[in-house]
């Protein structure tokens, strides 16, 4: 079969640069799969390369550990395989081309969608939520850093709960946070505050009231 570049009109240099990363599959596999992305590195209207630390795509196989590396976007090796599961040998590059084309479709509507609006100072009182995982460096500045981010994942919550709930100083979830605004990876939950139930009157009050209207008396004041 004769393979054809679908953008052999454009050079590599020409192109955006694009990062992917392979994880859960053994050796042999990742190794195949990194040297079938050569091939394709350039016809899929970016140039990709293989990043381990910082990625825009991470292929996962099904022995991937779902606290793995983050990225922009993620795809099973299945959907490189059509459907083969993570049997490397299914790999195809017209397979591989058509899901790179797929992955590229769903880079340019995610950075082409306006940013959320970062919280300000205003919102440490709100509950805030981790939109995705944070990348590697910026879980890098402290060791507590994933344990923060994964609470946020699980739920909004406010730095006042974050502090709680995973036993650290303000001070060190206010900084983790202030990086995730930063990052644009938090949103503020803006949730309504019940409103307070009306007062009830007391008991004797409540009677006397019933036995003035019962009698067509109105209210009597001092």
């Amino acid at each position: 079969m004769v393979f054809k570049s679908r953008n052999e009109s454009s050079p590599a240099s020409d192109l955006p640069v694009r990062r992917y990363h392979v994880v859960g599959v053994d050796a042999r596999c990742e190794s195949l799969f990194h040297s079938m992305m050569r091939l394709v590195a350039n016809k899929a209207g970016s140039h990709w390369v293989h990043d381990a630390e910082a990625h825009d795509l991470l292929v996962e196989g099904a022995a991937t550990d779902s606290s793995g590396p983050a990225a922009a976007l993620r795809r099973s090796f299945a959907s490189f395989t059509r459907g083969g599961g993570d049997d490397c040998a299914m790999l195809r590059l017209d397979g591989m081309l058509e899901t790179l084309e797929d992955v590229e479709r769903d880079l340019a509507t995610s950075r082409s969608a306006p940013a959320a609006p970062v919280p300000t100072a205003a919102d440490t009182a709100q509950a805030m939520k981790l939109t995705r995982w944070p990348n590697a460096s910026l879980l890098a500045g402290q060791p507590v850093f994933p344990k923060l981010a994964t609470l946020m994942l699980s739920r909004p919550m406010t730095i006042g709960e974050l502090a709680r709930r995973s036993g650290l100083d303000e001070s060190v979830c206010a900084d983790f946070v202030d990086s995730l605004r930063e990052a644009r990876l938090v949103e503020v939950q803006r949730s309504s505050v019940p409103a307070a139930a009306p007062e009830r009157s007391g008991g004797s009050r409540g009677l006397f009231a019933m036995i003035r209207d019962r009698l067509g008396l109105g209210e009597v004041f001092s």
